[in-house]
């Protein structure tokens, strides 16, 4: 097992500022996705951030949960949810959010692809700790969906889910299309999930234009899982720099595009990039410790309270240099 080597990098990648992931080389500037893709990548990102207050899930755009799916064995949760407006079902994972979680995304081992919808992935392997994951939930969330496609004629489908929850969309996808569902997948942040069978597979059962993989300049963790442990990203990745607007977001070619270093800063919200999305219903912050350096404040402690809709957590932080605290919403 790789455990170790992906504690070390998933840690650091968390928590410190100077990480860097990834090739030097600067990546092609492909053209600017569309401000009509731009906006369909905000609007996924906010069931994506629903699905983090799992006590009492409030998702966005008026639509309402109609099953809530959390597995005690795995800890596994999400929502789906129906919007009646859009006429569409949205199944959304929650990502890392407390030491089990840590222990899923640990378990880094290569194993068979198995999994409800699946039979002809020759070769697939996954990420042993995802798997199990979705596993534990596929069968409900599958179920679900289609109890919610026999009951609403037309809707689409979409799945989605941030950082773990975007690995587990990713399986759900192949699972569902494999299941006779059509759907469409948004992922933020998301961690390579299988290898290089699996990722072909993945795009030859969602090709272009179903599955959309949202990257950050600023985020290492989509590069933490290492190829040198035989895993390999999926297409087709949108990357973004900077502030997160249409005009920042590029197309990526291929399933591995050479990208610039990356810093971690795995927070949801530079995916987002616009306040006026945070409703009273979903608050997420950032803290950026550059701003405060330890040095000149003298603290050795520093306590933040982040509160996620009905969610109120405190996070003890100790003898850490200056940082960008990301993943704020691992709570």
């Amino acid at each position: 097992m790789y455990a170790g080597s992906f504690a070390s990098a998933f840690v650091l990648a968390v928590l410190c500022t100077g990480l860097s992931i990834g090739s030097p080389v600067i990546r092609r500037q492909n053209p600017a996705v569309s401000q009509d893709l731009f906006d369909k990548f905000k609007r996924y990102v906010t069931f994506s951030a629903a699905a983090y207050a799992s006590e009492c899930p409030s998702p966005p755009f008026g639509a309402t949960i109609i099953k809530q799916i959390n597995n005690k064995d795995t800890n596994t949760q999400g929502f789906i949810a129906r919007d009646d407006a859009a006429k569409e079902v949205i199944l959304a994972f929650r990502g890392t959010s407390n030491l089990q979680d840590f222990m899923t995304d640990l378990s880094e081992d290569l194993v068979p692809f198995n999994t409800t919808g699946v039979t002809n992935c020759e070769g697939c392997m996954a990420h042993e700790g995802f798997l199990k994951a979705w596993n534990s939930v596929a069968r409900e969330s599958i179920d679900g969906v289609n109890a919610e496609l026999a009951a609403n004629s037309g809707y689409k489908v979409t799945v989605t889910g941030h950082s773990l929850g975007g690995a587990l969309a990713s399986l759900a996808t192949v699972s569902m299309l494999g299941s006779g569902i059509d759907v469409t997948t948004f992922t933020y942040g998301q961690p390579r999930t299988g290898n290089q069978a699996f990722a072909n597979f993945v795009d030859q059962q969602a090709p272009q234009g179903k599955i959309f993989r949202v990257t950050h300049a600023n985020d290492g963790v989509p590069q933490v899982v290492s190829t040198s442990n035989g895993y390999r990203h999926h297409s087709t990745e949108f990357w973004q720099k900077d502030a997160a607007t249409a005009a920042g977001t590029f197309q990526c070619s291929g399933q591995e595009p050479q990208a610039p270093p990356r810093r971690s800063r795995h927070a949801l919200l530079v995916y987002w990039n616009s306040e006026s999305m945070l409703t009273p219903s979903i608050l997420i912050a950032e803290v950026n410790f550059t701003t405060w350096p330890l040095a000149v404040t003298g603290l050795r402690l520093v306590r933040l309270r982040f509160l996620v809709k009905c969610i109120s957590v405190d996070l003890s932080l100790s003898n850490l240099a200056p940082l960008l605290l990301s993943h704020v919403l691992t709570i």
